[in-house]
C-alpha cells in the first residue's frame, strides 16, 4: 500500500483533530458519567439557642447560675458565644454570673440579656428576662 503525501496529511490531521475534540467532550460533561448538572454547594444553615427554663437569680450570690441555655449547629460549625451584659457568661450549657459578680435586688429586679450565637456566616440571638430575688435575712427554706 502506498501513502501519497497527502493520506498521510489527512491521518495526522484526523488525529489531531479527533483528541481535542473528545477532551472537551469529557469536560463540558464534568467527566463523571452522570450527565446531570453538578448539585449546588449545601447553603448554611444558622445556629441554635434555647433557653431550657425560667432564668431567675438569687441576690447576692457570686457566680450564681441563671438558666440552662442549649446552643447548636445543624450544620455542626463550631459556634461564638457572646453575652450583651458582660456580668453573665455562657458555660458548661448554662447562663450564669462570672465568678466574683452578683447582683442586688435593689439595683434591679429585672435584667434582660443577650445571648448570640455566631458560627461565622450566620448568628441568632436569644434575649433571656432574668429575675433578680430578693434575699430576706431571718427567712430559711427547709425540705418538707
Amino acid at each position: 500500500m502506498d501513502l501519497t503525501g497527502r493520506d498521510v496529511h489527512r491521518a495526522v490531521i484526523s488525529r489531531l483533530t479527533v483528541a481535542p475534540i473528545l477532551a472537551l467532550l469529557l469536560c463540558a460533561c464534568g467527566g463523571s458519567g452522570s450527565g446531570g448538572p453538578a448539585a449546588p454547594p449545601p447553603q448554611n444553615r444558622p445556629p441554635t439557642v434555647s433557653v431550657i427554663a425560667r432564668a431567675s437569680v438569687d441576690e447576692q450570690v457570686a457566680g450564681a447560675i441563671v438558666t440552662s441555655v442549649q446552643i447548636s449547629d445543624p450544620d455542626g460549625d463550631s459556634v461564638e458565644v457572646s453575652v450583651s451584659d458582660e456580668r453573665f457568661e455562657v458555660s458548661g450549657g448554662n447562663l450564669k454570673l462570672k465568678d466574683g459578680e452578683s447582683l442586688k435586688f435593689e439595683d434591679e429586679t429585672t435584667i434582660e440579656v443577650t445571648i448570640t450565637a455566631d458560627d461565622g456566616t450566620d448568628s441568632v440571638s436569644e434575649t433571656v428576662r432574668v429575675t433578680v430575688n430578693r434575699f430576706e435575712p431571718g427567712v430559711q427554706f427547709t425540705d418538707a
